[in-house]
C-alpha cells in the first residue's frame, strides 16, 4: 500500500515538472501576417566558377538562413528561384541582402519582369 502512494507521488511530481516545459515549448509559435513574410521569386546569378549543384545550393541556402526553390534556368548563367524566409521580413530585404553578401553570388534580384506589379488606382 505504502508503495502504491509513493509511486502514485512521483507519478504527479512528474506530471506537475513536465506541465511547464510543454507550456513554454508551444509559446514560441508566432504567427507573422502574410504580408510581412518573405516570399518573393527571384533572379540568381552564381559567381563564375560556382555550378548550380545540389549541394551547392543547399549550402548557399543554409549559410544565408533562406530557403531557394528552383523554378527554371533563363540562360546558362541565370536562374529563377522562388525564394522564403523565416521571421518578419516583408519585400524579402533581409535575405536578398544576405544572399548578395555570400562570395557565391553574383547577384540576386526581385524578378520584377515576371512578377504581376499592382496597378495604382
Amino acid at each position: 500500500m505504502r508503495s502504491t502512494r509513493f509511486a502514485c507521488l512521483v507519478r504527479s511530481a512528474v506530471v506537475v515538472a513536465l506541465v511547464p516545459l510543454s507550456l513554454v515549448s508551444c509559446g514560441g509559435n508566432t504567427n507573422i501576417a502574410r504580408a510581412d513574410q518573405c516570399r518573393q521569386q527571384i533572379v540568381l546569378s552564381l559567381a563564375p566558377g560556382v555550378g548550380r549543384t545540389d549541394r551547392e545550393m543547399d549550402r548557399l541556402a543554409d549559410d544565408t538562413e533562406v530557403q531557394l526553390e528552383y523554378l527554371r534556368t533563363t540562360s546558362p548563367t541565370l536562374f529563377v528561384y522562388a525564394l522564403s524566409a523565416r521571421g518578419r521580413d516583408p519585400g524579402c530585404h533581409g535575405a536578398l541582402s544576405r544572399l548578395r553578401q555570400d562570395s557565391h553570388v553574383r547577384f540576386a534580384e526581385p524578378d520584377g519582369r515576371r512578377t504581376v506589379q499592382r496597378l495604382s488606382e
